[in-house]
């Protein structure tokens, strides 16, 4: 039982290193898109409003289709 238990953290530790490089690269990827295409900007902000929104929607186990259509 403890050897599954330790199994399981190791697993979840991966997946957390994963996720964490995974923000990483695509914070990357914002800087040099926001610094070479300024014009970008708008749609940045609306993919970062979903996916804020959506993650903390999905934490609650509230549906992603009850975002609003319309962004503040």
């Amino acid at each position: 039982m403890a050897e599954e238990v330790q199994k399981e953290i190791c697993a979840k530790d991966q997946v957390d290193a994963m996720g964490k490089q995974d923000l990483s690269d695509f914070k990357e990827l914002l800087i040099y898109i926001t610094k070479h295409n300024p014009e970008m900007l708008d749609a940045i902000e609306t993919l970062r409003y979903l996916l804020v929104h959506g993650v903390l929607l999905a934490s609650k186990g509230i549906p992603l289709t009850s975002l609003p259509l319309a962004l503040d």
